[in-house]
């Protein structure tokens, strides 16, 4: 049996590769021409990533859970004041004594971690020279959680580099973000199956 090519399919398969070249182009010109930009994690570089894990893990199931909980819940919620203001609180009843209604203040108050951690990363990114940088990163290490890692920053050469001291910033702000979602995460569940034996 003979496979049909057609024009479409060629042009499509032509855009993908380009596209994926192009990419690895601005990538790597991005870490070369731009002294303010994080450092590349090897899982970053062009077609090496295929064979490294990255630690930490930018996405993890504790993250994405966490989002699709905050949405049901949202929607929970939503849907409750919407059933009281067209006067159906039997229906709002119902939908008060849900798992994702119960859940609505936890899962609000991650939330706002998890915008805030966005926040930091945001300012380690920004930062525009190396002096404010280790400067921020100094005034995170008086914290408790953080004074080893500052402290281990601080002894190794990425502490005289601007993006290396970005990478080892947003390394630590993704492990918070996952260890936030982890905890809330496995609350959740626990409670979750409190109720179900019940």
């Amino acid at each position: 049996m003979q496979a049909t090519v057609c024009p479409e399919m060629i042009q499509l398969k032509a855009r993908g590769y380009l596209h994926t070249w192009a990419q690895y182009g601005l990538t790597l010109s991005a870490a070369a021409f731009f002294d303010d930009t994080p450092s590349l994690q090897i899982d970053q570089s062009p077609v090496i990533r295929r064979f490294y894990q990255r630690t930490p893990p930018r996405h993890t199931k504790y993250v994405t859970q966490l989002y699709d909980a905050l949405a049901e819940a949202t929607a929970a919620r939503r849907t409750m004041r919407h059933m009281d203001r067209t006067f159906r609180p039997d229906f709002a009843q119902e939908i008060e004594d849900t798992p994702e209604n119960l859940e609505y203040g936890q899962l609000t108050s991650a939330q706002k971690g998890m915008r805030g951690i966005s926040a930091e990363m945001r300012l380690v990114v920004d930062t525009p020279d190396l002096p404010t940088l280790q400067q921020h990163a100094t005034d995170l290490g008086r914290e408790k959680r953080f004074k080893a890692r500052i402290t281990r920053v601080r002894r190794s050469k990425a502490w005289g580099d601007l993006g290396d001291l970005k990478r080892e910033l947003l390394d630590l702000w993704t492990e918070e973000r996952n260890t936030l979602a982890k905890e809330v995460m496995q609350d959740i569940e626990a409670q979750r199956k409190q109720q179900r034996k019940r």
